[in-house]
């Protein structure tokens, strides 16, 4: 190990510095050299010696110096005193321009490295833009108009085609014995004109492979336009059997000439029609049956043009609505709670409310059966045995005493007749002895019009009684329902085919068969809130009313039985009603004086009504088609019957379509 130590003050090696040993000339070490203890080292010539060879650094010099590049030994120093510190002079800056940073990608590469790489991504940078060009160009000849190139030829040849010139038909064989070659042909006579075809001429007929025609023609031919067809005798043989005909007797194509006559037929288009010889390959396209991979033709659906149907309403739900589930009811533990009700009578339909809004669980009531049975909803119950007892018990022995029965579903209590009490109920109303001779006609017609299977057994049973009933009302027989399902569920919608004087004598549209609820007590002004029940259940009973709610479309807006209300009373009951449920997308309308109705405005739209219609006359086919094209484009399901006896249509129409009627059937009234 070389201990540098600093020169002392005092000593005379530290006045007078050891001068470094004699170095290569100026010429040959251009920078000091490093000196390292006693050996001077010279880093630029060390640097040289690994990257080029000895002839690349000097080529004058074929050999280094003696002392393998380094300086002369420094002299020794005499003992006990200090060697010169180390020092390191920086080489001077380089005037060629290059950077002195070591780290740098171009101090490490050699030359033809650095040159092969510039080559290299000039070429890349040249190919990729040729690239783009040559996909640019392609684009512009892809979105350039068809070439028209064949227009002049097709132009040159129509004329010709309606006034051949005699004298260039005289001289055609000349013109194209000398400018195409005729092949020899030792069965025919090639100087023959006769046997020679115009440019106008008919194609000759395909060579039969079992008769062969030895009076072939010698030349070709060739339009006026200068472009020469295909000649028939190279035309292959038709294999399939295809036209055999003479070919005099197939039409003459765009370019042919007619000599024999002129004819009214509007010539064919030479570059779209294909000749004769080629036609009969046509037929291939044409193989019997239906594509099996292709899907089913539908003829379009065309919109009668003057009919216009307004939409029924929309449900109009909350997004958040939809994305939170409705709350889910244990009905078995609801039924467990244990009450006491002491009443001299309650309405059956109250008292219903009253079991919703103790249980929280929705009640529907079966109106359509309890009308077309005659139940009245607003008769009064009670309990036979007043004292405690399970709210379940109570309500199968207040249903037990009207003739309806309890059901359970997944959500809710229905409340209905048995399927044993209503046919037993509706079996004077299915009985068609009345109809006399046409008693058949009408049990088919009544049959067709309920046997769809979209609806249950008691749907069905309920639908056949009214579809009879409805029938009787057409043909002029008495009804045997009672009054109010006729009302609530029925109308006649006659007068709509009579010839008017005036479009004004028109209705646009019928009236509503249930309007929202106008006027009314509201009673007294409540201090705390009340359940939703609650509220239905009082200010119909202080009006004298049956209240029946949708408690489905409820639901549907997370509403239950118990939910919390508080109106404003300071008003008639319709407009609080209004003010009250209108926040929770509900309305109440009026069947009757004495019945309401709680329910979204997209159901009552689409709640069905059986309509008779009127007499059609001799276009009931025409009648009947509209009324069914106006429900394909509200797109909505209808069922629609024609009664050949009374020329009367039973038409069962959700109310919004029934409304349009006057408008649907506009046309047939004027």
């Amino acid at each position: 190990m070389v201990q540098i130590d600093a020169p002392k003050s005092g000593s005379p090696e530290a006045a007078t510095p050891i001068a470094p040993a004699p170095t290569q000339s100026a010429a040959e070490s251009p920078h000091p050299p490093m000196v390292v203890g006693s050996d001077a080292v010279d880093s630029q010539e060390i640097t040289q010696g690994d990257l080029f060879s000895e002839e690349e650094i000097d080529p004058g010099h074929g050999s280094r110096q003696a002392n393998g590049g380094f300086a002369t030994p420094e002299p020794p120093v005499a003992p006990g005193a200090s060697r010169p510190e180390f020092t390191v002079d920086s080489p001077p800056a380089h005037d060629s321009g290059v950077s002195e940073d070591w780290q740098g990608t171009a101090n490490w590469t050699s030359e033809p490295t650095r040159k092969f790489r510039q080559r290299l991504l000039i070429a890349i940078a040249t190919a990729g833009t040729l690239l783009i060009v040559a996909v640019f160009v392609m684009w512009l000849i892809s979105d350039s108009p068809p070439d028209q190139t064949l227009a002049p030829t097709v132009a040159e040849n129509t004329p010709a085609a309606q006034n051949p010139n005699p004298e260039a038909l005289a001289t055609e064989p000349d013109r194209v014995a000398e400018s195409e070659p005729v092949p020899d042909m030792s069965e025919s006579d090639s100087n023959d004109s006769g046997n020679v075809s115009s440019p106008q001429s008919e194609p000759a007929e395909p060579i039969d492979s079992e008769v062969e025609d030895e009076t072939a023609p010698a030349s070709e031919q060739v339009p006026a336009g200068g472009s020469p067809e295909i000649p028939s005798d190279l035309l292959p043989v038709d294999v399939l059997g295809g036209d055999r005909s003479d070919p005099a007797d197939r039409p003459a194509r765009n370019g042919d000439s007619v000599v024999s006559g002129q004819t009214d037929e509007p010539a064919a288009d030479p570059l779209t029609d294909l000749p004769p010889e080629l036609a009969s390959f046509v037929d291939l396209l044409n193989l019997p049956g239906d594509a099996p991979d292709a899907p089913p033709v539908r003829t379009p659906e065309v919109p009668v043009a003057d009919l216009i149907i307004d939409q029924a309403a929309d449900a109009m739900l909350d997004p958040m609505l939809l994305a939170t589930p409705p709350p889910e009811v244990n009905i078995d533990n609801a039924l467990k709670l244990r009450v006491a009700v002491q009443s001299d009578g309650y309405p059956l339909a109250g008292m219903v409310l009253v079991f919703s809004e103790l249980t929280q669980v929705p009640i529907q009531l079966d109106w359509f059966t309890f009308d077309l049975m005659g139940i009245s909803m607003s008769q009064k119950v009670r309990d036979a045995t007043p004292g405690w007892k399970p709210v379940g018990t109570l309500m199968d022995a207040i249903a037990s005493d009207s003739g309806v029965v309890f059901e359970q579903e997944e959500a809710r209590l229905f409340l209905t007749a048995s399927p044993e009490d209503a046919r037993e109920s509706l079996r004077a109303v299915l009985a068609t002895d009345d109809f006399g001779s046409e008693q058949e006609s009408a049990e088919s017609l009544a049959e067709r019009f309920a046997s769809n299977p979209l609806w249950n057994e008691r749907e069905q049973l309920n639908l056949k009684a009214l579809a009879t009933d409805c029938l009787r009302l057409a043909r002029g027989l008495p009804s045997k329902l009672p009054e109010p399902a006729l009302a609530h569920w029925t109308v006649r919608a006659e007068g709509l085919l009579l010839k008017k004087d005036s479009d004004s004598d028109q209705p646009e549209r019928l009236a509503e068969q249930w309007p929202l609820l106008e006027g009314g007590k509201s009673g007294s002004q409540l201090d705390t809130a009340i359940t939703l029940a609650g509220l239905l259940r009082r200010t119909s009973r202080l009006n004298g009313a049956t209240c029946v709610v949708n408690w489905d479309d409820a639901r549907q807006r997370r509403l239950t039985p118990g939910q919390l209300v508080l109106p404003y009373a300071d008003q008639p009951a319709g407009e609080m009603l209004a003010e009250t449920l209108a926040p929770l997308g509900l309305q109440t309308r009026m069947a009757d004086p004495s019945h309401w109705w709680v329910g979204t405005a997209a159901t009552y739209d689409r709640m069905p009504l059986l309509v008779i219609g009127d007499e059609l006359g001799p276009q009931r086919d025409q009648i009947l088609q509209r009324i069914r094209d106006a429900a394909e484009h509200a797109d909505t399901l209808i069922f629609i019957e024609h009664d050949p006896v009374s020329d009367r249509y039973l038409a069962m129409l959700p109310r919004f379509l029934y409304r349009q009627l006057p408008a649907i059937l506009h046309p047939f009234s004027q």
